[in-house]
């Protein structure tokens, strides 16, 4: 298992007890708010809405795919956001180790401890 990358934890903590997400385009995990990574960091950062309806927001967004492609990305950038996905594996990213839960079908980031 790699080592998280320094301060993701803390820093996502604070930004969810504010009101800045993204600045100069890029949000606070680094992902650009013009891409998919981070239109899912934002989607994820309100907690309303399900893994269908941002499926549905990116296709509306970055062109028509099938649904099920669209889940499989949400879910690619989810495993990258918490423990890493084999991109991450094969490029020597660092995963964000973040958690994230599931509330009435909603997801968002987790600040239990």
């Amino acid at each position: 298992m790699s080592t998280p990358k320094p301060g993701d934890r803390d820093t996502t903590i604070d930004l969810l007890r504010s009101i800045r997400p993204e600045g100069k385009g890029i949000t606070w995990l680094g992902h650009s708010v013009n891409q998919q990574s981070g239109c899912i960091d934002l989607m994820l950062l309100t907690g309303d809405y399900t893994k269908e309806e941002m499926a549905e927001a990116l296709s509306r967004r970055y062109g028509e795919r099938p649904l099920n492609e669209w889940v499989r990305r949400i879910n690619a950038h989810f495993a990258h956001l918490q423990d890493g996905d084999r991109r991450d594996r094969s490029s020597s990213m660092k995963p964000h180790r973040l958690k994230l839960k599931e509330e009435g079908g909603k997801w968002t980031f987790d600040l239990d401890d």
